[in-house]
């Protein structure tokens, strides 16, 4: 082969080589730039999320650091702290008796109808009962609203579930409601209503829910500390009411079931004295009258303190041993329906009792069970009798 060939051959594959290598890079240089620009895209709206977090963070802490310096500003004095110490010294309703009620309350004139399921005994399923009662008012097509006032969340977890309902937790502070928003005297029934969150319903009805978290339990603590001690002299008792039954509230719902916790808190208290019914859940064990019997000696006292009268629907027997109740349940069941008795009660233990289950169980947190083949219809029997103690078909 003649030099000049060899040459030419080379000449032809350098001209090949350049001809792909150079799309090639021109390929790899837009591949990367593309890369690097989604990175930086990914890293703004990384930022941005951050900046966010920041920017709710620092509002709650503004907040605190402005209700403390409040309470500095307003110097607590050592008698002030000296009667908190006294108020708490004493369980329970010393502390609710502790300041005079508000000359005016707010009035229960609506056609609105609020119930509480309430015990200070825990595990008697309370939150199940509540959910889904919710559920089976929804289900007759009434315009639900379900509020959540135990810091463990329970009611927040099991409608979210069940319904397949996204979280507000993720939703910046200053645009959402959360479990301890209703504490603020200030806040507007207004805000309170647009910032709820709407549960997905597949029926007439409608259902939303006031979400609780684990800061409930803190915020109240606080409010209460600064009730306690004047820093802030809006009657704490009172809040959860002045925001249902103001007109805003109480003309768009038809019925709000509210799941009290196993104490005598701040949210429990306020979910009492706004609500129009209240149902003690209870396990027929040998010493469930004692807790009752505690339950309704506090409720008398407070609510004649305050001048509220919410009425007791009845007492609801659940996780039962069987379906027909043996000897030592009936006997419980005679004992709680004397005790209801002598205080004067037109009420009963309910007929229809909840017999113990795994789904029942299982329940909480996770979804209803009204429409289950077995335990959904004992509810159902037992929601009749509860929906005549309340006035609603």
């Amino acid at each position: 082969m003649e030099i000049g060939d060899l040459i030419q051959i080379s000449v032809a594959i350098l001209g090949l080589v350049f001809a792909v290598a150079i799309p090639a890079a021109g390929a790899a240089y837009w591949v990367g730039s593309q890369l690097a620009k989604r990175a930086e895209e990914n890293e703004k709206l990384q930022l941005k999320k951050e900046i966010a977090d920041l920017e709710r963070n620092i509002a709650h802490q503004e907040r605190q650091v402005s209700e403390m310096e409040l309470s500095v500003s307003g110097e607590a004095s050592e008698f002030q702290l000296d009667e908190v110490t006294r108020y708490l010294s004493v369980y329970g309703r010393t502390v609710w008796q502790s300041k005079p009620p508000p000359k005016s309350t707010p009035s229960h004139s609506s056609p609105l109808k609020v119930v509480t399921f309430a015990n200070n005994k825990g595990g008697v399923g309370k939150t199940t009962l509540a959910a889904n009662y919710a559920y089976h008012r929804s289900k007759s097509g009434d315009r639900v609203l379900m509020i959540d006032m135990d810091y463990q969340g329970s009611m927040t977890s099991t409608a979210l579930a069940a319904t397949g309902t996204a979280s507000r937790s993720g939703v910046p502070a200053q645009e959402r409601t959360t479990a301890y928003s209703w504490l603020d005297d200030s806040f507007e029934p207004k805000r309170f209503l647009d910032n709820l969150t709407k549960l997905r319903c597949f029926h007439n009805g409608t259902m939303s829910l006031l979400e609780a978290g684990y800061d409930l339990s803190t915020e109240e603590d606080r409010r209460l500390f600064l009730w306690l001690t004047s820093v802030d002299e809006t009657d704490i008792r009172f809040r959860l009411s002045k925001l249902i039954w103001s007109e805003v509230v109480s003309s768009e719902y038809d019925i709000i079931v509210i799941d009290a916790p196993p104490k005598l808190s701040v949210g429990s208290l306020n979910g009492l004295i706004a609500s129009t019914h209240y149902v003690v859940p209870t396990i027929l064990d040998t010493l469930s009258a004692t807790p009752i019997r505690l339950l309704l000696q506090n409720h008398a006292d407070i609510f004649g303190y305050v001048g509220t009268r919410p009425k007791l629907c009845g007492v609801a027997a659940v996780k039962t041993r069987t379906k027909n109740l043996n000897e030592n349940e009936i006997k419980n069941i005679n004992t709680i329906n004397q005790l209801l008795e002598s205080r004067g009660l037109d009420t009963r233990v309910f007929e229809t009792h909840i017999p113990f289950s795994v789904k029942y169980a299982r329940a909480a947190g996770r979804q209803f069970v009204l429409d289950e083949a077995t335990v959904g219809g004992r509810l159902r029997c037992l929601f009749e009798e509860l929906d005549a103690a309340v006035g609603v078909v």
